[in-house]
């Protein structure tokens, strides 16, 4: 026997997995601000991580956009990956409307606007400099003010095919836990019904456009 303690890290193995779609396109910016729904997504998020990583569930994570994927986090369950997710969720900003993401990325140099390969890594790279307070991180930041913040495009009903292409991909049963607004009802029904089949489940936590839009309570 040894007289040190060794403390040694793991991951707990099942089955399920939970994985968090943290929906923050345009329609989540309504309202004042500190009083609109993508606060609300970012509480709920950030109270359902608490407990998940309280009993060490894997989770992942899906950022939903106007135009697509933001951010993808595999599954995982060990104390860096849940403050990693904390931050993520923390950090989700409303995106542009189309047209004016349109213009943003019409400015930028051609490399950044076509994404690829290298989308993930500029957009993590922006994320970090965001705290960076040194003189050389506050030189950098201007120059990825303008990354394209998307993974993956998706040109229509970005949430449902995020989704779709999470399942099809995974192995073992999925809880998905869909984080949105009321404005994509359509969507966010068959997002739901495809969720919830087989092995899998859902659970929808919605911030209604009535409790934060000014002129909400007039159309009661």
């Amino acid at each position: 026997r040894l007289q040190d303690t060794f403390i040694v890290e793991s991951e707990t193995e099942t089955d399920q997995k939970t994985v968090l779609f943290v929906d923050h396109r345009n329609t989540t910016g309504i309202g004042e601000e500190g009083q609109r729904p993508i606060e609300y997504i970012r509480y709920a998020g950030l109270a359902l991580l608490q407990e998940l990583q309280e009993t060490n569930e894997p989770v992942g994570l899906h950022g939903i956009g106007d135009q697509g994927i933001t951010h993808q986090v595999a599954v995982r369950s060990n104390p860096e990956h849940y403050e990693y997710l904390g931050r993520v969720i923390n950090e989700s900003e409303v995106t542009p409307a189309e047209s004016e993401e349109e213009d943003r990325l019409g400015k930028q140099p051609q490399a950044v606007a076509d994404g690829g390969t290298d989308a993930a890594s500029a957009t993590n790279a922006a994320q970090q400099l965001k705290h960076d307070a040194t003189a050389f991180g506050t030189q950098l930041q201007p120059l990825f003010a303008g990354v394209d913040p998307y993974i993956h495009n998706v040109d229509t009903h970005p949430l449902l095919r995020t989704v779709q292409t999470v399942l099809s991909d995974t192995k073992g049963a999925v809880r998905s836990v869909i984080l949105t607004d009321d404005q994509h009802r359509g969507e966010l029904k068959e997002t739901v019904r495809l969720a919830s089949q087989g092995n899998n489940s859902a659970l929808v936590l919605i911030a209604p456009e009535v409790l934060f839009n000014p002129d909400g309570e007039t159309n009661l």
